[in-house]
Protein backbone atom coordinates (compact mmCIF):
# COMPACT_ATOMS: atom_id res chain seq x y z
CA UNK A 1 0.00 0.00 0.00
CA UNK A 2 1.54 3.31 -0.94
CA UNK A 3 0.55 6.86 -1.55
CA UNK A 4 1.57 10.38 -0.84
CA UNK A 5 0.13 12.90 1.54
CA UNK A 6 -3.32 12.86 2.99
CA UNK A 7 -4.81 9.48 3.52
CA UNK A 8 -2.76 6.52 4.39
CA UNK A 9 -2.86 4.58 1.18
CA UNK A 10 -5.52 3.01 -0.94
CA UNK A 11 -8.92 1.87 0.25
CA UNK A 12 -9.00 -1.58 1.77
CA UNK A 13 -12.33 -2.95 3.00
CA UNK A 14 -11.54 -4.23 6.47
CA UNK A 15 -15.17 -4.29 7.61
CA UNK A 16 -15.39 -8.09 7.56
CA UNK A 17 -11.97 -8.79 9.05
CA UNK A 18 -12.10 -10.37 12.52
CA UNK A 19 -10.70 -8.04 15.18
CA UNK A 20 -8.07 -10.64 16.08
CA UNK A 21 -6.83 -10.56 12.46
CA UNK A 22 -7.03 -6.80 11.84
CA UNK A 23 -3.67 -5.34 10.83
CA UNK A 24 -3.12 -1.91 9.31
CA UNK A 25 -0.19 0.10 8.02
CA UNK A 26 -1.17 3.73 8.38
CA UNK A 27 0.27 7.20 8.79
CA UNK A 28 -0.52 9.15 11.95
CA UNK A 29 -3.11 11.66 10.74
CA UNK A 30 -3.01 14.18 13.57
CA UNK A 31 0.52 14.19 14.97
CA UNK A 32 1.19 15.99 18.24
CA UNK A 33 4.52 17.86 17.84
CA UNK A 34 5.60 17.16 21.42
CA UNK A 35 4.61 13.48 21.20
CA UNK A 36 6.17 12.90 17.77
CA UNK A 37 9.49 14.17 19.13
CA UNK A 38 9.51 11.26 21.62
CA UNK A 39 9.26 8.39 19.11
CA UNK A 40 11.91 6.36 17.32
CA UNK A 41 11.68 3.77 14.54
CA UNK A 42 10.91 0.39 16.08
CA UNK A 43 9.20 1.86 19.13
CA UNK A 44 5.90 0.27 20.17
CA UNK A 45 3.07 2.68 20.96
CA UNK A 46 -0.19 2.07 22.81
CA UNK A 47 -3.37 2.25 20.72
CA UNK A 48 -6.43 3.43 22.64
CA UNK A 49 -9.79 5.13 22.35
CA UNK A 50 -9.91 8.73 23.55
CA UNK A 51 -12.84 11.12 23.92
CA UNK A 52 -11.94 14.36 22.18
CA UNK A 53 -14.37 17.18 21.46
CA UNK A 54 -17.40 14.96 21.92
CA UNK A 55 -16.06 12.30 19.55
CA UNK A 56 -14.39 8.97 20.19
CA UNK A 57 -11.05 8.87 18.35
CA UNK A 58 -8.22 6.36 18.02
CA UNK A 59 -5.12 7.80 19.69
CA UNK A 60 -1.52 6.61 19.97
CA UNK A 61 0.51 7.08 23.15
CA UNK A 62 4.14 6.73 24.13
CA UNK A 63 3.66 6.08 27.84
CA UNK A 64 1.53 9.01 29.05
CA UNK A 65 2.49 11.22 26.07
CA UNK A 66 -0.05 11.51 23.25
CA UNK A 67 1.75 10.99 19.93
CA UNK A 68 -1.26 11.57 17.65
CA UNK A 69 -4.44 10.16 16.24
CA UNK A 70 -5.55 8.03 13.32
CA UNK A 71 -8.17 8.84 10.68
CA UNK A 72 -9.60 7.30 7.54
CA UNK A 73 -11.96 4.55 6.48
CA UNK A 74 -9.91 1.71 7.94
CA UNK A 75 -9.86 3.38 11.34
CA UNK A 76 -13.60 2.97 11.91
CA UNK A 77 -13.15 -0.84 12.02
CA UNK A 78 -10.20 -0.42 14.37
CA UNK A 79 -12.33 1.86 16.58
CA UNK A 80 -15.10 -0.77 16.66
CA UNK A 81 -12.62 -3.49 17.62
CA UNK A 82 -11.08 -1.37 20.37
CA UNK A 83 -14.56 -0.62 21.74
CA UNK A 84 -15.32 -4.37 21.70
CA UNK A 85 -12.24 -5.05 23.85
CA UNK A 86 -9.47 -6.05 21.40
CA UNK A 87 -6.11 -4.51 22.32
CA UNK A 88 -3.68 -3.27 19.67
CA UNK A 89 -0.14 -1.93 19.50
CA UNK A 90 1.45 0.35 16.91
CA UNK A 91 5.06 -0.21 15.85
CA UNK A 92 6.76 2.83 14.33
CA UNK A 93 8.02 1.91 10.82
CA UNK A 94 9.33 5.24 9.55
CA UNK A 95 9.61 8.88 10.56
CA UNK A 96 9.99 11.79 8.16
CA UNK A 97 9.47 15.04 10.05
CA UNK A 98 5.87 15.01 11.30
CA UNK A 99 5.01 12.05 9.03
CA UNK A 100 5.07 8.83 11.03
CA UNK A 101 4.09 5.47 9.55
CA UNK A 102 2.98 2.73 11.95
CA UNK A 103 1.95 -0.91 11.75
CA UNK A 104 -1.12 -1.66 13.89
CA UNK A 105 -1.70 -5.22 15.10
CA UNK A 106 -3.54 -7.01 17.89
CA UNK A 107 -1.65 -7.90 21.06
Amino acid sequence: MSGSGGGGGGFVDVGDVACSNLRLQIQIATPDPVGIATVLVGMVLTVTLQHLGGHQVVALFNGATRVGGLAGGQVSRLRDCLAAGTNYSATVQSISGPRVLVNIEPV
